[in-house]
């Protein structure tokens, strides 16, 4: 079940770093029943990667580093404010273009180093290459900056809903995802 939602999720999403194949899609579908089927499949797939991420025996191979562990909540704040300021019209992504892409990776990248199992590493594995795939094809894709007036504003509100962000998960992590980080 957790890898089918792995191809699921990663196969629906897969399709936007593809202009021809996406093109052919919307033509055949419209876009929204392009729109419709993408999301229908990877909702699926994400369901499917949680209710078998749970039931898998893990095959641990690493230790945690202990600073990394500490540092963690700083590191989620950080990824969840990219993740944040790259919906907003804010200084935060003038400046750094792509802050979802980097928020995620970040994500991705403090997961991997604080769960040294197997399918750990195939689900924030996989998330990390697809943001650096994505954000590689960027021109590839016709994808451009948007053009807009920052406003300091934004990137204070990006920073507390991501102070709200991350002591929410931390405190609720075990009953958000399984996983108690207290």
């Amino acid at each position: 079940m957790f890898y089918l939602g792995l191809g699921c999720f990663f196969g629906a999403h897969s399709v936007g770093l593809l202009p021809p194949v996406r093109r052919a899609l919307t033509e055949k579908l419209t876009e929204r029943g392009y729109m419709g089927a993408y999301t229908l499949i990877s909702v699926l797939g994400m369901g499917l990667m949680v209710a078998g991420y749970s039931s898998q025996t893990f095959v641990h191979w690493g230790v945690v580093v202990p600073a990394v562990r500490d540092l963690s909540p700083w590191i989620m704040f950080l990824a969840f404010w990219l993740v944040v300021a790259g919906n907003l019209r804010c200084w935060t992504r003038h400046f750094t273009r792509h802050p979802m892409t980097l928020g995620i990776a970040l994500w991705a990248l403090n997961h991997l180093l604080l769960n040294p199992d197997l399918h750990s590493w195939w689900l924030f594995g996989s998330f990390l290459v697809f943001v650096v795939v994505s954000a590689l094809t960027t021109g590839y894709r016709g994808k451009s900056v948007s053009v807009f007036i920052p406003k300091l504003k934004f990137d204070l509100l990006a920073m507390a809903m991501s102070g709200g962000l991350t002591l929410t998960v931390y405190y609720f992590h075990g009953d958000l995802f399984g996983v108690a980080l207290r």
